[in-house]
């Protein structure tokens, strides 16, 4: 298993982006927020897969959402 790191910004941004998304409809902030921290535990438990973006660093797109975390 892999480490996230989270910056305290990374936390607030997820918390503004889902508060934005449950203003455009019902529970899709709640919605991204699942999609996120199920993205963030795909990347946790393979990296290789996902590959690195930048130096050592990974990434994967968030499904449904115009996000990579």
């Amino acid at each position: 298993m892999y480490e996230v790191i989270f910056l305290s910004v990374v936390v607030r941004e997820i918390e503004h982006a889902a508060i934005w998304y449950s203003d455009q409809e019902h529970n899709l902030g709640e919605k991204f927020k699942r999609n996120i921290f199920a993205a963030i535990e795909k990347l946790q438990s393979d990296k290789v897969i996902h590959g690195p973006a930048y130096n050592d660093l990974s990434r994967i797109f968030v499904k449904r959402f115009p996000q990579y975390v």
